[in-house]
Order: C-alpha cells, then sequence, then structure tokens
C-alpha cells in the first residue's frame, strides 16, 4: 500500500503549523509597522498644517488693504461687547490658559487662544461711492453679500461697516443704517465716527480737521475687502479627541473644526518696546494683560507651540515621553501609547 504514516503527518503538521505561526508574526509585525509609520505621518501632517494656517493668518494681522492710519470710523454696533467688533483694535491678542474667551464653548482647559483681526487679501476696486445714500459703486462684479463685514480705506483714512443690500449684478453695495444682523449705527463713515452720543454728522466740506463727524465719500482709489476677526483655540470634537479650532467673522460668526489631533497650544508674543519694529521681549497673554491692555499694541510677532499626537492608541511601543519647549522646559510622561 501507498500513503504517508502517522510520523510523517505529524512532521508536516508540525512544519505547517510553524510556517503560518511565522507568516502570521510577520503580518503582525508589519501591521504594527504600518500603524506606528501612520501615527507618525498623522502627527507630521497636524503640526505642519497647523502652523500654515497660524502663520498665514498672524502674518496678515493688522492688515486693511492700504497703509495703517490713525483716522478710522467703525460704525458697528456693541463695540465694546463683541470681541471681533474693534475692527481697530490691536490686531492681535491672546488668552492663556486662565483667561477665558465666551465663544469658545468646546475649549479645552489649560490651553491658549488666539484673536486676529484682518483685511481679506482678495479685494475690490471702488468706482463711486455716494455718501448720502450710503452706497458704493465697485469696478467689477463681486461675490459679496448681504450682513458681510468690510473694511473700506483709501490713502487718508479707514472704515469698517456691515453691507444691508449688496447687488452683485450692477456691482453695488449699501450701508444703511440699524439694519443688518450686527448693525450700522450710522451710515456715515466719516471719521471720527457717528457712534458718538448726540454727534452732529456734518458736510464732507465742513470738518476737514476731524473734529466732527463727516458724510465721507470714498473715491476711485479706494479699495474694499471682507474684514475677517478670526480666534484659534484648542477644542473637543464629537469623538472626544482634541483638535485645533477656528471661529470666524466674516458675514456671521461660524465655529469650524481644523485639525483633528492637536493635543495642545501655548503661545507667547514678542513686544516692541522700543519702537524699532523689533521684539525685544517675549510675554504670555497674562503677562500682557487682558484685551483692552495698551500692551497688545505692541505685539509684533507670535511664537507658536503646538503638540500633536495620533489619533489611533497602542501605535507606540510605550508611554511616550515629551519635552514642552514653552516657558520652563518640563518632561511629561503620555498616559497611552499614542
Amino acid at each position: 500500500s501507498q500513503g504517508f504514516s502517522l510520523v510523517e503527518l505529524m512532521i508536516a503538521l508540525t512544519l505547517g503549523i510553524v510556517a503560518i505561526g511565522a507568516v502570521g508574526s510577520l503580518f503582525v509585525a508589519n501591521k504594527q509597522v504600518f500603524r506606528t509609520q501612520e501615527g507618525l505621518g498623522d502627527v507630521q501632517e497636524a503640526g505642519r498644517l497647523g502652523f500654515e494656517l497660524l502663520a498665514r493668518d498672524i502674518r496678515m494681522a493688522g492688515s486693511i488693504g492700504c497703509p495703517r492710519t490713525s483716522r478710522t470710523s467703525n460704525v458697528l454696533e456693541n463695540q465694546s461687547t463683541d470681541w471681533w467688533a474693534d475692527a481697530f483694535g490691536a490686531p492681535v491678542i491672546g488668552y492663556d490658559a486662565s483667561q477665558t474667551f465666551a465663544s469658545a464653548t468646546n475649549r479645552v482647559a489649560d490651553t491658549d487662544a488666539i484673536t486676529i483681526r484682518r483685511a481679506d487679501t482678495n479685494g475690490f476696486s471702488v468706482a463711486s461711492h455716494n455718501a448720502t445714500s450710503a452706497q458704493f459703486n465697485l469696478n467689477k462684479k463681486h461675490t459679496l453679500k448681504d450682513n458681510d463685514v468690510i473694511i473700506v480705506c483709501d490713502s487718508a483714512q479707514a472704515s469698517v461697516f456691515q453691507i444691508t443690500n449688496a447687488n452683485q449684478q450692477n456691482v453695488t453695495i449699501v450701508h444703511n443704517e440699524g439694519t443688518g444682523s450686527i448693525g450700522n449705527c450710522s451710515k456715515f463713515l466719516g471719521h471720527p465716527d457717528s457712534c458718538l452720543a448726540n454727534a452732529k454728522v456734518e458736510k464732507a466740506g465742513n470738518c476737514p480737521d476731524g473734529f466732527q463727524p463727516c458724510e465721507y465719500s470714498y473715491g476711485s482709489d479706494s479699495t474694499l475687502a471682507l474684514y475677517e476677526a478670526i480666534t484659534y483655540y484648542i477644542g473637543t470634537n464629537a469623538l472626544g479627541n482634541r483638535a485645533l479650532y477656528r471661529i470666524a467673522l466674516s458675514n456671521a460668526l461660524a465655529q469650524q473644526e481644523l485639525i483633528e489631533g492637536v493635543w495642545d497650544m501655548q503661545l507667547t508674543y514678542g513686544q516692541d518696546t522700543s519702537g524699532d519694529g523689533q521684539a525685544d521681549r517675549y510675554q504670555t497673554a497674562t503677562q500682557i494683560g487682558a484685551p483692552s491692555a495698551a500692551g497688545w499694541n505692541q505685539v509684533v510677532s507670535v511664537q507658536v507651540n503646538l503638540i500633536t499626537y495620533s489619533l489611533e492608541d497602542n501605535v507606540a511601543s510605550g508611554k511616550q515621553q515629551y519635552t514642552a519647549t514653552f516657558g520652563a522646559d518640563t518632561k511629561t510622561t503620555a498616559t497611552d501609547n499614542r
């Protein structure tokens, strides 16, 4: 008779089990290497995107589309209570872990936040402006909408208002008083603004020295753009993960999750105390003071520190230790294997 003996079968089975075990071990090891590399890639990508987004807006802080000027007019309502409405205040304002920021309801404790005010980089040129009828005519079709908040400027002054009627076909926008989701306290855009109590609005030619609010008309050398107030912070999303968030205003306040996997953000601010345009010292938001503190007008640079992490656990061989380079250097051991 032909066939395999029992001993031969046992040897074959043993060799098969060993081979399957080796292949299985190789598969598990390769899968873990893949998960580790994928997690490392996620960490690096979150950090790169976070720095890119923050750097772009921080570099543009304070831009209005024209050279900065002290002759400004802001006719938005509630400038003293809404964090975004003080358009010509300090371009950058920070919030330390101990300082509250009411609009960020999902903000993670012990993390920083930063507010940036600026004009959008995509502007429109003005063809004409009728101060009495509160209407701008632009030189081309636009994408602006009702309730958009706008900065307009020329070589002499700058103004902020909310659009009350936008017509994209006949390239006009209107800025009347009282209407809109935010509201304009006046339709007149001269400096100083006519939101002052019992202000007497003068015709444009009657107050060239700026001691009374004026019917200021912007000419064909003017530029008009969306006004943007942006706050970045670390929040918790619906899945329970930490992420970099942004609250931004252009038409209305909108909260947006930008990058999942950002654990912490810590910020210090370079202040120019000598007036030479260079940072003479770096301080935290607490050291500079409340958002209304004069020291925020001296900020010329921002140092950003982000900690990012992988969204999957057990991708590292053990709990990782990292050194926080902001403030006093401290070594911290993570509580998981991310």
